[in-house]
Order: C-alpha cells, then sequence, then structure tokens
C-alpha cells in the first residue's frame, strides 16, 4: 500500500441505524482500508498539420511548404501509438 494515494473514496455507514436513530451528527471513525492500482485514462493525442502556399508578388509563383517525412496519409496514427499496439499483442501471446 501506498502512503499518499492520488484518490480517497470513502464509504460511509448509513444515514440511520438499525433501530432508526440519525447517524447524521455521529462521528466516524476509519476501520479499514483497500488499495486498488491502475493504469490512468489513456486520451489520444491529435497533431495537426497543415500547409500553407505563399503566392510570389513579383514572378506569381505558388510556393506551399510540405509535411514531414512519415505524415504521408489524411489521417493516421503516430509511432507511439502503432508501439503500444505492438506491445500489447505482443503481450497478448505469453
Amino acid at each position: 500500500m501506498v502512503e499518499h494515494p492520488d484518490t480517497i473514496i470513502v464509504s460511509s455507514t448509513e444515514a440511520y441505524s438499525d433501530c432508526g436513530a440519525s447517524l447524521g451528527d455521529t462521528h466516524s471513525r476509519l476501520v479499514a482500508t483497500r488499495q486498488v492500482f491502475d493504469l490512468p485514462v489513456l486520451k489520444i493525442e491529435v497533431s495537426e498539420y497543415q500547409v500553407h502556399a505563399k503566392k510570389c508578388p513579383c514572378s506569381k509563383t505558388i510556393n506551399k511548404g510540405s509535411f514531414p517525412q512519415g505524415v504521408s496519409a489524411p489521417t493516421q496514427y503516430g509511432k507511439r501509438f502503432d508501439a503500444a499496439i505492438v506491445y500489447l499483442q505482443l503481450s497478448s501471446l505469453q
């Protein structure tokens, strides 16, 4: 168990005792703990690459930028995503 968990979720007692008396003003005490270790929720990070063009005022030639090497489709998965898929596939074989 860790000393300082990221989240603490308190499970309180019922609002009324078995006899029907209100427990609203009654002090509670910690009697047990359990910890669950899990991975954080993954969020896909999307990067958009934009190519812009400029027209030369003298020659009227259109000059445009280019996409970086490896960015070749309108949408695609990145290197880290691909690596995670390979890792998950390999780990499922064991």
